[in-house]
């Protein structure tokens, strides 16, 4: 196992804080991305993007991935 694991909650948080700062539905957001609506209502869930998803959305935050990302030590506290 990796010893680093995608934060899909920080990240499903910083996107539809992002989205709704730019007064975007989701579908919208989507388009935007180049990604389907199903993604981004996936995200919300709690699921994690496929690679070019993750791309897409970390680039239209202008984030760097490791921002997101988290030890699997952190989850032994």
């Amino acid at each position: 196992m990796s010893q680093w694991q995608l934060d899909v909650a920080k990240l499903a948080g910083m996107v539809d804080a992002m989205r709704r700062l730019q007064k975007l539905k989701q579908w919208e957001l989507a388009n935007k991305l180049g990604i389907s609506a199903s993604v981004v209502s996936r995200l919300n869930q709690g699921h994690r993007p496929d690679a070019d998803a993750l791309t897409a959305i970390c680039m239209w935050l202008n984030a760097d991935l490791r921002h997101y990302a988290k030890s699997n030590e952190d989850d032994d506290d």
